[in-house]
């Protein structure tokens, strides 16, 4: 048996799934049981060399690097900075070290703990404990839901990657990518985002904010999410 992890009393607000919440058919683990969050590697502005990898910080990419440290695909995790705000590589990248990088440990795919780890409140854990930047540990013992079936996971990240396809194209891929640092069920109302995301852009953010909670509180099936069709 491993070693007791007691959670703070501040993280208990901060837990989004329990039993009676978890949908049925899927298992409920804390995160610590089915993903790693590594470190990223430090790599100042003066040592990049010119390339086309994609150099990631807590706020999406700073920069490029004629070298990878971690292989495609990936998904990021701010630890310092934008605290929290999820990522998602499609190539091969270097992570700074301000993020993490999430390594499965159970086969999971990483497209579907992208949107699991957007739906967590993982940027709310900097101020209920107090310390600066994101603790693993503390990361580590908010719960997730993990539908058994592979191809289920799958389906689900391609659904919501629909949806972030279309905010790219409606948005340009930068202001996309300020979005992805804001918590999906955070209100936005009145943030400097709010005035710069078109009405339509605005729809499908809705959009996306009503089926994740569908889709990861149980209320939408994943069968109803027939693959391969349009928005």
């Amino acid at each position: 048996m491993g070693p007791v992890v007691r959670e703070s009393k501040n993280l208990l607000g901060c837990q989004v799934f329990n039993e009676r919440n978890a949908p049925r058919g899927w298992t409920l683990e804390p995160l610590r049981e089915r993903i790693e969050l590594a470190y990223g590697r430090a790599l100042p502005e003066e040592r990049r060399r010119h390339g086309n990898v994609v150099v990631y910080g807590s706020n999406g990419p700073v920069g490029h690097h004629s070298e990878f440290f971690v292989s495609a695909p990936g998904v990021l995790v701010g630890r310092k900075g934008t605290v929290g705000a999820v990522h998602y590589a499609e190539s091969d990248f270097w992570p700074i070290d301000t993020v993490y990088f999430v390594r499965p440990l159970k086969g999971d795919d990483l497209g579907f703990l992208h949107y699991l780890l957007q739906y967590l409140p993982l940027g709310q854990l900097n101020a209920a404990t107090g310390v600066p930047g994101l603790s693993r540990r503390d990361a580590y013992a908010l719960n997730g839901v993990f539908p058994a079936s592979l191809s289920d996971q799958e389906r689900i990240a391609e659904t919501l990657g629909k949806i972030d396809r279309e905010i790219t194209n409606v948005c340009g891929d930068s202001i996309n990518q300020r979005m992805l640092k804001v918590s999906i069920f955070v209100d936005d109302n009145g943030s400097e985002l709010n005035s710069s995301i078109p009405s339509y852009a605005k729809a499908l953010i809705d959009l996306k904010r009503t089926l994740m909670d569908e889709i990861f509180t149980g209320k939408l099936a994943v069968a109803s999410l027939a693959p391969g069709q349009p928005l």
